[in-house]
């Protein structure tokens, strides 16, 4: 099972780099893994697949972090992969 994650530029930021964070219980986090931005148009973003889901509910905490070294958190995502389905997606607005 897979998860999405679309991440668009919070605050449009001058963003270096994503850490994505996972947790089963939405409380103990590890990084999974540093992404470097992307760009999409005038703004950078991320498109991550967490190909590692092991449980129905997982919570997902990125943070954003400028070429100065700065981080910002952005809200933590919960998701709910239904058994009978493979993938799921989820983008912030």
């Amino acid at each position: 099972r897979s998860v999405e994650l679309n991440i668009s530029n919070p605050n449009h930021l001058d963003i270096a780099m994503f850490s994505i964070e996972k947790s089963v219980d939405g409380k103990n986090y590890n990084v999974i893994d540093m992404v470097s931005k992307m760009n999409k148009g005038n703004e950078h973003a991320l498109c991550y697949t967490d190909s590692k889901v092991d449980f129905n509910l997982t919570y997902y905490r990125v943070k954003a972090i400028s070429a100065e070294g700065n981080e910002i958190t952005l809200p933590i995502a919960s998701v709910k992969v239904p058994s009978y389905t493979n993938s799921t997606s989820l983008a912030n607005n």
